[in-house]
């Protein structure tokens, strides 16, 4: 009786590791698709950034834009003894650069 209760345990015992087995298996499974989602989201990431920078880089020349403006409008300030047609010529020029800064926003 002693080699058929141990039969019995053997075979328990090894279904219980061809169970861990398979187990195994999946975990190592789920493991290389968490690893793949991973790989995505860091290249989502790296998309991102690269807007982001460009987007900054947009941002950047629209703020040098906004400075060239006011150094306009200062001018025009200081200088009221400008005649008309020069005071036209510089307020289409800020209506120029003004247009460009919107045509720029609108793109984004």
């Amino acid at each position: 009786m002693s080699v058929n209760r141990s039969e019995r345990r053997l075979r328990v015992v090894s279904r219980d590791v061809a169970e861990i087995s398979e187990d195994v298996q999946g975990i190592e499974k789920d493991i290389d698709e968490i690893q793949e989602d991973v790989d995505e989201i860091q290249k989502d990431v790296d998309e991102i950034q690269k807007d982001v920078d460009e987007i900054q880089e947009d941002v950047e020349e629209i703020e040098k834009d906004i400075d060239e403006i006011q150094e306009d409008v200062e001018d025009i300030e200081k200088d009221q003894d400008n005649n008309d047609e020069q005071h036209d010529k510089t307020l289409a020029e800020i209506k120029d650069v003004l247009a460009d800064l919107m045509k720029k926003l609108d793109q984004k």
